[in-house]
């Protein structure tokens, strides 16, 4: 159900207000963030409170129609041109600095 009003809430969005709201304000973006962030603080709670009741079935259900959101979500928000060359190279950097593994021996 919370995928599905996700999903209806975009197409909501993009036929009633996106040529109202300033395209810049990246508002399906920052609401699909926000819907991600509570969406895991809220699964980290169920699955805390019912770690020795779950159900694999319907454990390996969710996870797979949560990848699938996932996917969707990062095809629709992928950044472009200089966005991604930008990422990648933040990305780079950040890896660079990290310190090496130690080796035990």
């Amino acid at each position: 159900k919370r995928f599905a009003w996700l999903r209806r809430w975009l197409r909501n969005y993009a036929s009633l207000y996106a040529g109202i709201m300033p395209e810049e304000w990246q508002v399906p973006k920052l609401v699909c963030e926000e819907f991600c962030q509570r969406t895991r603080r809220h699964l980290g709670v169920v699955l805390s409170k019912s770690s020795k009741d779950l159900d694999v079935r319907l454990l390996l259900h969710v996870m797979q129609r949560t990848q699938e959101l996932e996917t969707e979500l990062n095809t629709k928000f992928a950044p472009t041109g200089a966005a991604a060359a930008a990422l990648l190279l933040h990305a780079a950097e950040s890896s660079s600095h990290r310190p090496a593994p130690a080796h035990g021996g």
